[in-house]
């Protein structure tokens, strides 16, 4: 099976509006609650939180059928 890519973005932290986002196709996609899971799971093994530098990838493919 070929897989594809569903959905890819390029995520900021917006400063205007004080929000994590992630640019997709035409729009910008709330990014909050990623990140807060991230930093939690973060916290639980003793590491820092995301800072600015730091690079999160999300990626979700899907076999075509």
């Amino acid at each position: 099976m070929k897989e594809e890519t569903v959905v890819a973005g390029r995520v900021a932290y917006d400063v205007e509006n004080r929000e994590w986002v992630m640019y997709v196709e035409d729009k910008f996609v709330p990014m909050e609650q990623l990140f807060g899971a991230v930093d939690s799971e973060l916290d639980r093994q003793g590491l820092p939180q995301l800072r600015v530098g730091d690079e999160l990838v999300v990626l979700l493919r899907r076999n075509k059928q």
